[in-house]
């Protein structure tokens, strides 16, 4: 039947166990909010869909808050609220505990982020505890905070600046307000650690109230800053219940006027003195510092006044100006007691007044000069400028060997002023400016005056060749600035020496015009002779000559061939040297002089070793011998000349060439050193000169590298001697090695020979067997 069915699902469905037709879901939010789903169930005979939808509260989150802020200001702590949900969250605020605050309620937009501010606000300094609770409405969930807050001391209420000036007092007024902690009217003490600041002790503030202004007051702060710059301070209003406030305080002080302006003068590097007068106005010895401004200004830098008040002391400054004109400076003293106070100076360096020269007279168409001395009061090089009123007539040039017109520091220049006439007994005035910008200007008058020629120019000194001639020439400058006419004469006793090369015995001269006249020397006898060249000429009618003497000296080279002495360093040489005098004619005998003429840089060396000693004492035959006798300490190559030089003039001259060659080897210094293992070889060595000398120490070219010396320079003693090292580092076997030390001083020269070898290998020895059947038996045992 119909309901057959029915009836048999019926009874099918209650023979299920219980629970079989149940579905459990798990529901496991990841964070608070809204969340919905589908399930579909399939079967073969049925499909079903389920809605599903959960919500998700936070849990209760408990944390605690630590802040801290100076007392009466205050600091925000922001705490986020993330609703990540599509629902608007209002969010209420239970807060309690005295300086902290906050809005009642805050909302969150959906799907952002938003905060509660809460705010720490201590009035005072101190432990302050609170609590909060945040309530979401729309979720249920709960925030609990635990407030712990901490007031710090106050921070100033402000940074007050006055600008002043020193030693003028001048108010500062400072807003005062009721910092006590009922608000009641009080009076608040005052304290402030600002120099030179004064006012009342207390101040009265009145009640605080709600309006504007309430429990305000202004306090007036005076100030008197003994001392211009900058100064730091703070003042403090204190109650009664130990609460305060402060400011900080800055004071620009300007320096005071100038108690006065002084004038000083003084001429160029001249020294003035001022006295300033100092008093103590307190009962205790001061140090007072003292600062100076202003170009050649000198002083101590401080100055002592015994303890008043009516004591005083003076203070000395010193004006030494270097360059001429007008300049400002001060002087200033400076005291945290007393304060500043200061002197304006007013400077004037007076012109320079030139130091008068004395007057030169110059014989006309030559030159004279003198000499004076530039002093340096400075500790630095100077290098001078140099300008001359008249540079046609005068010249400024070093003296003394000097090469440049510098002065050294603190020290002195020897210069040379030069004066060339081109007037007659007319004056010719000069004025010298010498300067350098630390030094200032010097000024020097000077003047001269041509007279006359006088006397005779230097003599000429000409050297001929046995019967060859030999050619020079006299150089001549018109004096005058306007033309001038010569005649020319050769005055000699002996005719036929000397001749001029001019065949014209008259000349004219432009003005300042350098003219140079040619004359010849020869001679076949060895003399020595004279002669004049003598120019003639007038000037506004009167006769002027000037005269220059003439000197000829034959001189003979007999030798065709250089007289060689050729030695080892430090091996004498002994010669004896048979001279030709060529062209020796005597009446009788005759003195005569030896001389050794050697140039280059060996000279000195040479000279001082070699001894040239003649064998007769006068001139007497057509030959000279001499002995030589040269000890040279040194390797040293040079040629040069004996010259014999008879008293009546004349010489011979022997081309000589010296040749010392290195010396033979002192000593042979043998050092044995393993591969890869220095080994090292002392010495002393003692100047033979017995002085102490410079030294260098070094190997030949050809000595192997593995070979080294200490010291490489130094000095070496004359007395106890120097020690040196030689080290052999071998790094590969070979042969043995050889080389070459050099130890060198301007005077002397020693060489080593250096050798390098291996230590010597002794093989082991085999030891004879002992005497006896020394044969093992079967037992291993010896048999005997």
């Amino acid at each position: 039947a119909p309901g057959t069915p029915a009836m048999s699902r019926s009874a099918s469905l209650a023979e299920l166990p219980p629970g079989a037709n149940h579905l459990d879901l798990r529901f496991v939010p990841r964070e608070a909010g809204n969340y919905s789903g589908e399930v579909l169930l399939v079967s073969p005979l049925d499909v079903r869909l389920y809605e599903v939808a959960g919500t998700a509260s936070a849990p209760g989150i408990e944390a605690e808050l630590v802040m801290s802020a100076p007392a009466r200001h205050f600091v925000r702590q922001e705490l986020p609220i993330v609703n990540r949900t599509d629902a608007e969250w209002t969010v209420t605020a239970s807060l309690k505990g005295r300086g902290f605050s906050g809005p009642p309620s805050a909302r969150v937009p959906a799907g952002e982020t938003g905060h509660y501010p809460l705010e720490f606000a201590p009035d005072w300094t101190g432990t302050y505890d609170g609590s909060l609770v945040l309530t979401n409405g729309t979720t249920g969930d709960r925030y609990s905070y635990s407030l712990k807050g901490t007031g710090e001391e106050p921070l100033a209420e402000g940074h007050l600046v006055l600008e002043c000036t020193a030693r003028t007092p001048k108010a500062l007024p400072v807003r005062v307000f009721n910092a006590t902690a009922d608000g009641a009217p009080c009076e608040l003490r005052v304290d402030s650690d600002l120099l030179h600041a004064t006012g009342p002790p207390t101040v009265a503030v009145p009640a605080r109230g709600r309006g504007s202004g309430g429990g305000e007051t202004t306090y007036e702060l005076r100030v008197n800053a003994q001392m211009g710059g900058t100064i730091h301070g703070s003042v403090t209003f204190t109650a009664a219940d130990g609460r305060f406030l402060w400011y900080t305080i800055e004071v620009r002080a300007a320096p005071p006027p100038a108690e006065r302006t002084i004038e000083v003068s003084a001429p160029l590097r001249k020294v003035v003195a001022i006295e300033i007068p100092i008093a103590n106005p307190s009962s205790s010895p001061l140090e007072i510092g003292v600062t100076i401004v202003g170009e050649a200004l000198y002083g101590e830098a401080s100055v002592s006044v015994p303890a008043g008040p009516g004591a005083s002391s003076s203070y000395e400054l010193f004006f030494s100006p270097l360059s001429a004109g007008t300049s400002s400076g001060y002087v200033a003293f400076v005291h945290e007691e007393v304060g500043e106070f200061w002197y304006e100076l007013s400077l004037t360096g007076e012109a320079a007044t030139p130091v008068d020269l004395p007057t030169l007279q110059c014989p006309i168409g030559s030159s004279v000069n003198q000499t004076f001395t530039i002093t340096n009061p400075l500790g630095e090089p100077l290098s001078l400028k140099v300008a001359l009123s008249d540079e046609a007539h005068w010249k400024l040039e070093p003296a003394g060997g000097a090469t440049a017109l510098a002065l050294p520091p603190f020290g002195d220049l020897a210069v040379s002023l030069v004066y060339t006439a081109s007037e007659l007994d007319t004056p010719q005035p000069l004025t010298v400016s010498v300067s350098h910008p630390a030094l200032g200007e010097l000024l020097y008058a000077a003047s001269g005056i041509g007279v006359e020629p006088v006397g005779a120019a230097p003599i000429a000194e000409l050297a001929s060749a046995l019967g060859q001639p030999a050619s020079g020439q006299i150089a001549f400058r018109n004096p005058f600035d306007r033309p001038l006419g010569l005649s020319i004469r050769l005055e000699q006793p002996q005719e036929g020496r000397f001749r001029l090369l001019r065949k014209s015995k008259h000349v004219k001269l432009e003005p300042n015009q350098l003219w140079q006249l040619p004359y010849a020397f020869q001679t076949d006898d060895i003399a020595e002779f004279s002669a004049s060249i003598v120019l003639d000429g007038a000037w506004d009618g009167r006769p002027l000559s000037w005269t220059f003497p003439l000197k000829g000296v034959a001189v003979s080279r007999p030798l065709l061939r250089p007289i060689t002495l050729r030695t080892k360093s430090r091996v004498p040489l002994s010669r004896e040297l048979t001279l030709p005098l060529r062209g020796l004619e005597l009446a009788e005998p005759e003195r005569f002089s030896v001389r050794l003429d050697v140039a280059g840089d060996a000279a000195a060396a040479i000279t001082s070793t070699l001894q040239v000693t003649p064998l007769t004492q006068l001139l007497a035959a057509p030959s000279l011998g001499v002995s030589l006798e040269w000890a040279p300490l040194r390797p040293a190559r040079a040629t040069g000349a004996l010259v014999v030089t008879r008293a009546s003039g004349g010489c011979w001259r022997y081309d000589v060439l010296l040749e010392a060659e290195d010396p033979e080897a002192e000593d042979v210094i043998t050092i044995a050193a393993a591969i890869n293992k220095p080994a090292a070889v002392s010495f002393t060595l003692e100047n033979v000169v017995k002085a102490d000398a410079p030294f260098s120490a070094f190997f030949t070219g050809d000595t192997p590298a593995k070979f080294a010396v200490s010291p490489a320079a130094g000095v070496l003693s004359g007395n106890v001697g120097t020690t040196f090292t030689v080290t052999y580092s071998p790094d590969s076997y070979g042969k043995p090695l050889r080389g070459s030390l050099v130890i060198d001083t301007e005077d002397v020269r020693w060489i080593y020979e250096v050798r390098g070898t291996l230590p010597v290998y002794n093989p082991p020895v085999a030891r004879p067997p002992p005497s006896g059947d020394a044969r093992l038996g079967p037992s291993g045992s010896h048999k005997r």
